[in-house]
């Protein structure tokens, strides 16, 4: 069955699908034919396509998950190969690629297809026109043939948006969109005009869904480890530990969905059982979203961090890479949650202000309090955090749009490029005064 989001539930889509039991997956199509060309057997003719196997394209699979485990294989089985790197991103690329909850709803409202056999499109049927956070173009719909998005006018009488999470399909009806004018093939296809008189059938018609990496030129680490040992406080038993100390999200897809999970620092005692945390520095890179920020132990090794922040700004690939330094595993793990959702951590801070505020005027907290807030999850359109007033945690809902809002606010800012290496409470509470002697 394929997964549709709780918001999408009664609006029709993907009946085909749904009837096959059968999972939509979006995927980057030139990146997946450059997967093909080098795990094509070296006995098979290149020059002749039909000759040639297919690999790993999500056509007609049961689940998203599945899927995954499939590049896990091919992982598995080519990861000291040229093609090893490109299987890494296939797999980063298909994770931010299916979140549905990203995805826009748009009603067909036109009459093109009235009168078709196989109709691609149906009148008065709602259609998912994917995309991500990190690429929020449009890409094409996913018609009645459910197997990928195909390119189709984006004519605004012909369409009517349902739901628009990134306000792309609001844009690419606006005329920002990169797609066909015409809805008669022959116009811009004729070589297909013979294929859909014999067959009935509306060829497709496809653009490069890769997403956009901008931040390939900057020189990400691989990721590193070493070796240390710990005494469980539980057993007093001393013990041998590897721990990460360089998470490049790219490299080591696993260790960054542990630590947005909240396990990253998690151990468990080989002798008695026991479960703690044990936070540890750690550079943490995301080359996908140009994030490098490192969690630190104390005052000297954040003035050296800054140090050598400042010293790598002076690289010209470095000028929108976004340079961040924590002292606290929580912070640490919050801002790995927020960029991989694409949310500014700027404009996050922003609203956690808020939620201070409001917790402050409902007696939650008081002056007398030490409270803390974090984000706990990012779970669609609603961001869940957690404000902990000494031994007690308060879950805290927000839709994700109030974030948005403050994006605006610094946008209309002086503070529309700053990026400074501590982004906390004391900076959103100057970024408040600034942007409000600003208005």
């Amino acid at each position: 069955m394929p997964y549709i989001p709780e918001k999408h539930a009664n609006l029709g889509l993907l009946p085909k699908s749904t009837e096959e039991s059968l999972e939509v997956i979006f995927y980057p199509n030139e990146l997946i034919e450059r997967i093909n060309q080098l795990l094509q057997p070296s006995n098979q003719n290149q020059e002749n396509e039909s000759d040639q196997t297919l690999f790993l394209v999500p056509i007609k699979k049961d689940s998203l998950v599945h899927y995954q485990a499939e590049i896990d294989e091919y992982l598995t089985r080519y990861g000291k190969e040229e093609v090893a790197d490109f299987l890494k991103l296939l797999k980063l690329e298909i994770r931010q690629m299916n979140i549905k909850e990203n995805w826009s709803v748009v009603r067909f409202t036109g009459h093109q297809f009235d009168n078709d056999t196989y109709p691609p499109l149906t009148h008065g049927a709602c259609y998912y026109w994917p995309c991500s956070r990190e690429n929020p173009e449009y890409l094409g719909v996913f018609d009645n043939g459910e197997s990928t998005a195909n390119l189709y006018p984006c004519t605004p009488s012909d369409w009517e948006i349902v739901d628009d999470p990134t306000g792309m399909a609001a844009r690419a009806l606006a005329g920002n969109a990169n797609t066909i004018e015409s809805w008669d093939v022959s116009e811009y296809a004729p070589e297909f005009v013979d294929f859909m008189r014999e067959t009935g059938l509306r060829p497709n018609l496809q653009t490069n869904t890769d997403m956009p990496m901008h931040y390939t030129d900057f020189p990400w680490n691989n990721s590193e480890n070493d070796e240390t040992s710990f005494t469980c406080p539980a057993c007093n038993a001393t013990q041998a530990l590897t721990i990460q100390t360089l998470l490049n999200t790219f490299d080591t897809p696993d260790a960054a969905e542990k630590l947005t999970a909240g396990t990253f620092f998690d151990v468990t005692c080989i002798k008695c059982g026991s479960k703690l945390s044990l936070p540890h520095p750690c550079l943490y890179l995301d080359p996908l979203h140009g994030v490098s920020m490192y969690l630190v132990a104390n005052n000297e090794m954040y003035n050296n961090v800054a140090a050598m922040f400042t010293e790598m700004l002076q690289n010209e690939n470095a000028r929108h890479i976004r340079f961040r330094i924590v002292t606290d595993a929580r912070a640490f793990r919050e801002k790995a949650l927020a960029f991989d959702a694409c949310i500014d951590d700027r404009s996050l801070e922003m609203l956690k202000f808020g939620i201070r505020g409001q917790a402050s005027q409902e007696g939650y907290v008081t002056t007398n309090n030490t409270y803390e807030v974090f984000l706990e999850e990012v779970a669609g359109d609603m961001l869940r955090f957690a404000l902990y007033v000494r031994n007690t945690k308060k879950l805290v809902e927000v839709d994700r749009k109030a974030c948005e809002l403050f994006d605006n606010d610094l946008a209309q800012s002086s503070l529309k490029d700053e990026q400074p290496f501590n982004v906390n409470e004391a900076w959103a509470n100057t970024a408040f005064e600034i942007i409000e002697q600003e208005q």
